[in-house]
């Protein structure tokens, strides 16, 4: 079959033209819709100076404000260690477990239990600082992911 054969006039290839834009929003519109972010909440407490072993004191409860209930491992944790500066001795409580890692400066934790809507884990940790006088004051950078969650991320000082 040739060209002239195929009967196909200028209107229909300018139609057909013209109509690919909307086909592809109307495709477009529900995948934006789906991809929405969901949220983490939390506010930190502290920092206190705690004893035995001696150091700074964070607690805050992770809240999951979505829509999705995360299943267990689905959230992680990543803190930005500064070995020179600070001692990490990691976590507390049930809710968390640590991922080994060959990297100091990095510390790796996943959620044991999953997340309903609505409700919390309760996340601490304890690092101490190598000088409590230094200054500026050592920061930890510490970050909550989970798939279709917006990244929490807070910068702590480890004052003690």
């Amino acid at each position: 079959m040739s060209w002239d054969d195929a009967q196909l006039s200028r209107r229909t290839l300018i139609g057909t033209v013209w109509a690919a834009p909307v086909v592809l929003a109307a495709v477009a519109a529900p995948l934006a819709a789906a991809s929405t972010n969901q949220r983490f909440t939390a506010t930190p407490a502290g920092p206190y100076d705690v004893t035995g072993p001696p150091g700074t004191l964070y607690y805050l409860d992770l809240v999951n404000d979505g829509t999705t209930t995360l299943a267990p491992r689905a959230i992680t944790a990543i803190a930005s260690v500064d070995p020179d500066r600070f001692t990490w001795y990691g976590p507390g409580g049930l809710d968390w477990d640590e991922i080994p890692s060959t990297d100091p400066t990095t510390v790796t934790l996943t959620n044991r239990f999953g997340l309903a809507p609505g409700t919390f884990f309760s996340f601490y940790f304890l690092a101490a600082s190598t000088d409590r006088s230094a200054s500026p004051t050592p920061d930890l950078q510490l970050t909550f992911l989970a798939p279709g969650y917006e990244p929490l991320m807070f910068t702590l000082a480890i004052p003690y």
